[in-house]
């Protein structure tokens, strides 16, 4: 019909009107956000177990971005089980903490993330850690940990800066919150008598 189709390339910044200007019919298409990408309506506190593109498990923890600046010295995630295979199933925790020493007003909204198994687990985990939000977000980066020799994985990272990549989501009010999504994905888990 001599009309030509083009799509939206959502990774380019452009104004919509240039993007659709001259077109006779503009066909509009919804589609989900798979289920451990971006902040896709968590509210602060919310946290969501699910599987990854890859076929890991990816945990998501939604955090309150005022309390960035606080004086608040850490936050803690709601503890959640995790199957790691052979090595059989755990509980952990994931904590956000201001650089060693301050709070997070002091700290100006910088952050680390530690990740603390609850359970006796005597496995080497490789796992993706990240921080996300509509703003942008960290470079996953990905880590080893014997949670058999140290329950806590607190690698001293450098912090990232959290209120740079704060994000909107629509509680039940309707009243938009800023929220910090912390990402985790469990790569491989290999049990200490196989090592």
């Amino acid at each position: 019909s001599g009309s030509e189709a083009r799509i939206l390339n959502t990774t380019s910044r452009c104004p919509l009107g240039e993007v659709l200007a001259g077109a006779e019919e503009v066909l509009l298409l919804r589609v989900p956000l798979p289920a451990d990408c971006g902040t896709d309506g968590l509210t602060p506190g919310a946290l969501l177990l699910a599987e990854g593109h890859s076929g890991h498990k990816v945990v998501r923890w939604a955090v309150d971005a005022k309390v960035l600046g606080s004086r608040s010295t850490s936050l803690v995630s709601p503890q959640f089980k995790l199957d790691l295979g052979a090595a059989g199933s755990a509980d952990f925790k994931m904590v956000l903490a201001p650089p060693p020493a301050t709070s997070f007003q002091k700290a100006c909204g910088m952050g680390q993330i530690h990740v603390k198994c609850q359970s006796t687990l005597n496995t080497k985990v490789t796992f993706a850690i990240s921080v996300s939000g509509a703003l942008g977000g960290s470079t996953p980066e990905v880590h080893d940990h014997d949670f058999g020799r140290c329950a806590v994985w607190k690698k001293e990272h450098e912090p990232i800066d959290l209120k740079a990549i704060t994000a909107m989501a629509t509680p039940q009010r309707g009243l938009p919150k800023k929220v910090v999504v912390v990402r985790l994905e469990i790569i491989d888990a290999l049990c200490n008598a196989a090592l």
